[in-house]
């Protein structure tokens, strides 16, 4: 679980204004090993339409673009599961291997993102994600408490 989910921002409707946003992992290891993730000003032609913003902005800046979308297209980690959270159709943009482990998997583009309206077809939107979320967190945070619990009284 991520504690994020735990966060106020989840718990509004954001108003949608665009079919759909690109938010991108500017990590430079991730740009080097996945060309989709090379310096967002410079994407492919056919995604530059979208509105576009980068993982250096603060949790409340992107919660609200996020919900800006009816599809969130993305080579994030957390923008995949947030995107997920507020209940939106996810197309991702997979580097490694932990995009596949989601408990609620998005749509994955093989392509860089230049067939995201046809994986966005495809995409399934989670209306009990949030909910089953944080009661993951809780219930982490409630094992945790435990076992500090007992090795305070040892």
């Amino acid at each position: 679980p991520c504690a994020s989910c735990m966060s106020p921002l989840f718990d509004r409707a954001w108003p949608i204004k665009q079919e759909a946003v690109l938010f991108v992992n500017i990590s430079p290891d991730i740009q080097k090993r996945y060309p989709v993730a090379i310096k967002y000003e410079l994407w492919d032609r056919s995604l530059s339409g979208l509105p576009v913003k980068g993982n250096d902005r603060a949790m409340g800046e992107i919660v609200p673009f996020l919900g800006s979308g009816e599809v969130v297209v993305t080579n994030s980690y957390h923008g995949v599961y947030w995107a997920t959270l507020l209940g939106l159709k996810v197309v991702a943009l997979p580097y490694s291997s932990k995009f596949y482990g989601f408990r609620h998997p998005p749509a994955y583009s093989e392509d860089r993102g230049l067939d995201w309206r046809a994986r966005a077809a495809e995409a399934v939107i989670y209306p009990d994600a949030l909910e089953e979320c944080r009661a993951a967190s809780r219930a982490f945070y409630g094992r945790v408490m435990e076992t500090i619990g007992e090795r305070r009284a040892a």
